[in-house]
């Protein structure tokens, strides 16, 4: 039986495709005309704000941060709690200062741009690096960041790069470590971490020994440039892992029947008859013959890898961080063999995960997969590859409930992924088919853009950990990858400072108070002239963390800060009518196999749960304040006193 997975783009033609993107376009479009008048609004100057984006940043290219040598940034952060981001900006040769807006200086790092995303076809782009620095946000509130090139001046604060690596390139394994303090020693640690002056060791090694590396330590191979190892420092624990890409050749079935179906839009199908190591049946062919070269600095480490010319990545390991970063770049891939592949990234760990992996549904809960199994009827798996493919919204981990570790991959897209073996987890990253699967579409998955095949860039977000601590780690840092700071841009005159505070004290764009982690605002929005539609979300399932878990309860009335509420409402998710007039039909509810074998290892299932009350409109003062459970959603109209 096959399963029927969507891994790229979506099941429809190619027209079509070009049409959902021009509406897109022109959706966002509008709405950054919305939030420019708002930001300018806000700022509260005179001539008014000329604000503008950068739609292909994620491609090393900025327009307004390339053409001027002065320019602010204006980062929303949508989340209800304060994050710490670190941005990536394209620029031109040169130096550049980083300043807040209470003048206070920014630490930076300025890095050459990769040289696959530099020949990106159709790429149309001056810029030759990039400005990465760390900025600090406030919950639901936007920060001004200003970018100043020093004129005429070389970069002070370059990553250092290293030589190319690769057999008889490196004379041991490359270690990434991070460290909060780094920057105290910056140029002890540059000069110690890239072997250019073995004199500073014993130095360094003085000056770190107590406090220096946090978080993760990360080991790459020497001749490869694979990854081999990563050590939570922390826990001590430590796992033997690699990731690679590896491609599946496409089935080129004739659709005569279903054994013959090829791999195409609706359908993926690997052709897995011709491959055999040791006898044994395998189905994706591995990629050989890469180099690597590493650039480090203060702020970030970076392992740049050359898969081959159409297979590329980026390893970064940030100073503060416990998560290890993945930018990869596939394609145009090669279909001139008259083979259609799929590309998949793979890591293979020592964990011994029981057949067993969890995968996200739509960004909230957890379900179990076990291969080749299904938890409600007995599976007669003819597609061993496919039939083990599940959609992937955000998360994908494995556990090993003998080390009491986990391995989380976090994605920032949706993105077919599986377990195949013990300890293992992979994910579709690109497809490039020249048969039709025969399912309605009439044309295969044969992309191509400015005469090519298209180019995929991405990133996967490593996580290890213990398993009761797994939860608030992927669960929080999965809010921050969907949930990104918006960033806006607005070119300067010369000695222009406007953006130094700009906001007078009777303007208020956040809330006073910080939400709790557990709680999310999903939205929020004008219904009428004087209400609103406020949705929260309890990010937490039951039982995964023993205080994240438990109910939250939130002030409403704090989160809208001066707008004064009159009464409440709590209606329906949609806002269409209100909770009390629904009379929902109650079901018997049964213990579920798969939510209660994904509970994290040590944790309660009895977990109690708050009691909550419908709201209703003569609700006023103290009764502002609402509960949600775990995993709860709750939708309310705000009347508000004008």
């Amino acid at each position: 039986m096959l399963r029927i997975t969507v891994l790229c783009r979506g099941t429809e033609k190619q027209v079509v495709a070009f049409d959902y993107a021009l509406q897109l376009d022109q959706g966002v479009k509008s709405c950054q005309d919305v939030v420019g008048k708002g930001l300018s609004k806000l700022a509260n100057i005179s001539p008014k704000l000329s604000v503008q984006y950068c739609d292909l940043v994620n491609i090393s290219q900025c327009a307004v941060t390339e053409q001027n040598k002065d320019v602010t940034l204006l980062l929303w952060n949508p989340l209800a709690r304060a994050v710490e981001k670190y941005i990536h900006i394209p620029v031109s040769d040169g130096d550049y200062s980083v300043t807040g807006s209470s003048g206070n200086d920014i630490s930076i790092q300025i890095n050459p741009i990769f040289q696959p995303v530099i020949d990106i076809p159709g790429r149309k782009s001056t810029a030759t690096q990039e400005i990465v620095f760390l900025a600090t946000l406030a919950p639901l509130d936007y920060t001004a960041i200003n970018i100043k090139r020093a004129s005429g001046k070389p970069s002070t604060r370059k990553g250092v790069v290293g030589r190319k690596g690769g057999k008889n390139g490196y004379d041991s394994d490359v270690v990434f470590q991070n460290d909060v303090h780094l920057t105290q020693y910056t140029d002890c640690y540059i000069k110690f971490m890239t072997s250019q002056c073995p004199e500073y060791s014993k130095l360094c090694t003085a000056l770190t020994s107590e406090f220096l590396f946090q978080f993760i330590s990360v080991t790459f191979d020497q001749d490869s440039g694979i990854l081999k190892s990563i050590t939570n420092v922390e826990t001590k624990d430590v796992t033997v892992i690699s990731q690679t890409f590896n491609t599946y050749t496409g089935l080129a079935g004739d659709n005569s029947n279903e054994t013959k179906r090829a791999s195409g839009a609706y359908i993926f199908r690997p052709n897995c008859t011709d491959m055999t190591v040791r006898g044994k049946t395998i189905c994706i062919a591995p990629f050989s013959n890469s180099s690597y070269q590493v650039v480090q600095g203060t702020l970030v480490q970076e392992l740049r890898q050359t898969v081959s010319p159409w297979v590329s990545q980026i390893v970064r390991l940030y100073a503060n961080s416990p998560v290890l970063e993945f930018e990869w770049q596939i394609g145009p891939i090669p279909v001139n063999d008259g083979v259609g592949k799929e590309i998949i990234s793979l890591f293979r760990s020592d964990l011994n995960s029981s057949q067993t992996f969890f995968t996200d549904t739509n960004g909230r809960e957890m379900l179990q997969r076990k291969r080749n199994s299904r938890p409600t009827f007995d599976l007669n798996n003819t597609e061993p590859v496919a039939g083990n493919y599940y959609p992937v919204n955000s998360r994908i981990f494995i556990q090993d409930e003998t080390k009491g570790t986990q391995l989380t991959l976090l994605t920032d897209r949706t993105q077919g992924g599986t377990s195949l073996n013990d300890g293992e987890l992979e994910l579709m990253v690109h497809r490039r088919l020249l048969f039709d699967d025969g399912l309605g579409v009439g044309e295969p998955l044969n992309e191509s853009s400015y005469g090519t095949g298209l180019v995929a860039r991405g990133k996967h977000y490593l996580l290890f950990t213990k398993i009761p601590d797994a939860a608030k780690a992927h669960r929080l840092a999965a809010q921050e990858i969907y949930w990104q700071p918006e960033i806006a841009f607005v070119a300067n005159s010369d000695g222009t400072t406007w953006w130094k505070d700009p906001r007078k004290p009777k303007i208020q764009t956040r809330a006073p108070v910080t939400l709790p982690d557990n709680v999310h605002i999903l939205s929020l929005e004008q219904w009428t002239n004087n209400t609103l539609i406020v949705r929260l979300e309890h990010i937490f399932e039951q039982g995964e963390d023993p205080v994240l878990s438990l109910p939250a309860t939130v002030d409403l009335q704090s989160i809208l800060g001066d707008l004064k509420i009159k009464s409440i409402v709590e209606v329906t998710i949609d806002g269409n009518a209100p909770v009390s007039a629904i009379n929902r039909l109650k079901w018997k509810k049964a213990a579920s196999p798969q939510r209660s074998q994904g509970m994290s290892q040590g944790m309660s299932q009895d977990m109690s749960q708050g009691v909550r009350r419908p709201m209703d409109g003569s609700m006023v003062g103290d009764a502002f304040s609402v509960t949600l459970n775990s995993m709860e959603i709750r939708s309310f109209q705000v009347t508000l006193s004008l």
